[in-house]
């Protein structure tokens, strides 16, 4: 009898420690082998042989909707796709998985995209005809197909008798929509917003009847990238460039618009290395801490991240002196594109490139700007299996895996898009 109790302890303590064979543990940064193959979802004939992905949204479902330009008889359209969690192509979206625009001698380039509050999938960028350009904005339900209940049937065209492009956009609590570009008239470019209501009229009690624009004579300025505070302030993500150096621009403004002047220098985070600075992608954290990630040119190009507290000064405690600089050490060029904000660590997703060869990296940082070593290879994935991968946005999925969109380029018969899918 103690023999049976001994082997019957002696059993548990195996399969209780692993000793039965169980299951590897996940390395931190490698691919979600259950997702598409062995991670990756990659497809060219799908969306014709030029397809240009360049952000994704998940749905409640976990499912990944992407978006960006397919050529179509010499004219990019818009595509969007959406993908099952397994990363199969999703049928029962729009035509067997995608929607496509029908317009016809223009080119339309996808900037940014969202999901509102009801499932509804948001996309902006700019069309150009005969050399003028215009933002557009659409609308897709949740099944794919144009929401007849948004402006037009769908698909807003804003045109401000300029030439206006969109570069990114957010989407507050009640569906409203700001799209955050650039208006650019007689050689010179100003800073332009615009605040839609959820129907997708413009929203008049926004700054000038729903158009913020704002700059200097002289000085090119582009609103790059735009997010929302706990209180839906707008925090705005610019560049501009005086014609010697190029500089970011952090500026934050209350929800109808008039600059928060309590904020950093009246009302304006200015960073300048004294070379030329482009910013990305900004982001807010449940503190109300701003992230923005970019990059700058040293002796090659080299990706910065920059943390301000929520009054819009460096976090010192962050990086140095509130900047990460990312440089590979290899004088590769370096741009960083996108991040997410995860437990309070921050995942990049950047291009790394050399003499006509590019990856994409992905690197983590932990909560004081120092490179998390624990992550994939050292802090960093690299990856790459033609002459040009690239990525475009990085996202978090509903089960905490890091989505990154982009694609891959090798000659013109050897171009298509990618997703993958990687374990935090």
């Amino acid at each position: 009898m103690k023999r049976l109790i001994l082997l019957i302890a002696s059993l548990f303590i195996i399969i209780g420690c692993g000793g039965g064979g169980g299951d590897t543990p996940i390395k931190s940064g490698s691919f979600d082998k259950t997702f598409a193959n062995d991670g990756i979802y990659s497809n060219k004939t799908l969306f014709g042989q030029h397809s240009y992905i360049k952000d994704a949204v998940i749905t409640d479902d976990n499912k990944i909707v992407i978006a960006g330009e397919i050529t179509i008889n010499g004219f990019n359209r818009v595509i969007i796709a959406r993908l099952n969690s397994d990363g199969s192509l999703d049928t029962s979206f729009g035509n067997n998985g995608t929607f496509i625009t029908n317009g016809s001698n223009l080119h339309e380039n996808v900037t940014a995209m969202a999901i509102d509050n009801n499932g509804k999938i948001v996309v902006t960028g700019y069309r150009e005809i005969a050399g003028s350009f215009d933002i557009f904005l659409l609308r897709l339900n949740s099944n794919g197909l144009l929401d007849i209940n948004f402006k037009n049937g769908g698909f807003v065209i804003y045109d401000g008798g300029a030439n206006e492009l969109a570069y990114d956009l957010a989407i507050t609590s009640d569906n409203k929509i700001y799209v955050a570009g650039t208006k650019e008239q007689n050689q010179d470019k100003n800073i332009l917003v615009l605040k839609f209501k959820a129907n997708g009229e413009l929203d008049l009690s926004f700054a000038n009847s729903g158009i913020l624009t704002y700059g200097l004579n002289g000085e090119d300025e582009e609103a790059k990238s735009i997010a929302l505070d706990s209180n839906e302030n707008i925090l705005l993500a610019q560049e501009k460039d005086n014609g010697v150096n190029r500089n970011i621009y952090i500026s934050k403004f209350y929800n109808n618009g008039v600059i928060c002047s309590s904020f950093a220098n009246n009302g304006t985070f200015k960073y300048d290395s004294g070379k030329n600075d482009y910013v990305s992608k900004i982001k807010v954290d449940k503190n109300n801490n701003i992230f923005a990630v970019g990059d700058l040119e040293r002796s090659s190009r080299d990706g910065i991240v920059l943390k301000l507290k929520a009054n819009g000064t460096l976090d010192n405690s962050f990086g140095t002196n509130g900047v990460y600089f990312y440089d590979d050490g290899n004088d590769r060029i370096n741009f960083n594109h996108d991040f997410v904000i995860l437990n309070e660590n921050l995942y990049v997703v950047a291009e790394s490139g050399q003499f006509g060869v590019w990856d994409i990296t992905i690197y983590k940082l932990n909560s004081n700007g120092k490179i998390d070593t624990s992550f994939a290879n050292n802090g960093f994935l690299d990856y790459g299996d033609a002459k040009y991968d690239y990525a475009n946005a990085i996202k978090i999925d509903k089960n905490n895996k890091l989505v990154v969109v982009g694609g891959s380029w090798m000659d013109s018969d050897n171009e298509g898009i990618r997703v993958y899918r990687i374990n935090p």
